[in-house]
């Protein structure tokens, strides 16, 4: 394994066979890795470091107690991602939490971001936008459907025209525009754990639920 030791292992290298010595954060920035996604360059420290470390407790660690190690300065605007909408578990939305700076802030709650609520099937907005918003939504939707259940996702974007000082954070093509990093993937805990509801009884079609939507009392006609 390239850049990988007993100590540490590389990101590119974090795989299903490595499962006893990096943590589940590790083993899904790998795999994000594999399938072309942009993550920072990094690495995760194993439980044999830990191990082989000077003060050593008598038992090993859990392999979720590694961490993966990458630069977390440079971002210009950085949050969170979910391939649903938290608040109702509704699957067919992308959740965008972002603000400026790194996205530490928005995970602690140390500020207030925007949010922004995106339809997964036209890629449409169903609140306000700002520039990356879509491709973020884009990115989200990808991953979800790569790693097969709703994800709880954090990201960054890079200034353009420099890499805030990070090796590996460089921008692609000419480097005026911003690039978008993927700084952790994990499946969501909460919504995705709950049975799946039908949106209309049983025996009823789309159409069946598109008609009885559009009668609803209330509802406004086109002007």
């Amino acid at each position: 394994m390239q850049g990988s030791t007993g100590h540490v292992i590389s990101l590119e290298d974090c795989a299903p066979e490595t499962a006893p010595l990096v943590g589940g954060k590790a083993l899904g920035l790998g795999q994000l890795v594999r399938q072309g996604h942009r993550v920072p360059p990094g690495f995760a420290v194993t439980t044999t470091a830990y191990l082989e470390a000077p003060r050593t407790p008598p038992t090993p660690p859990s392999p979720a107690s590694t961490t993966p190690t990458y630069g977390s300065g440079g971002a210009e605007a950085a949050g969170v991602l979910l391939t649903l909408d938290p608040l109702t578990g509704d699957r067919s939305q992308v959740t965008i939490e972002a603000a400026y700076g790194l996205g530490v802030a928005v995970v602690e709650g140390e500020v207030t971001p925007d949010r922004f609520a995106v339809d997964k099937v036209t890629m449409e907005l169903r609140s306000r936008t700002v520039g990356e918003v879509i491709e973020l939504a884009g990115l989200d939707k990808r991953v979800e459907q790569a790693l097969g259940v709703p994800q709880d996702i954090e990201w960054a974007v890079s200034p353009p025209g420099g890499s805030g000082g990070l090796p590996g954070w460089s921008p692609g093509g000419s480097g005026t525009r911003r690039e978008v990093w993927l700084l952790q993937a994990r499946p969501e805990t909460v919504w995705s754990r709950r049975p799946r509801q039908a949106v209309g009884p049983p025996g009823s079609s789309v159409m069946d639920w598109m008609l009885g939507y559009l009668g609803r009392p209330g509802r406004s006609e086109p002007g």
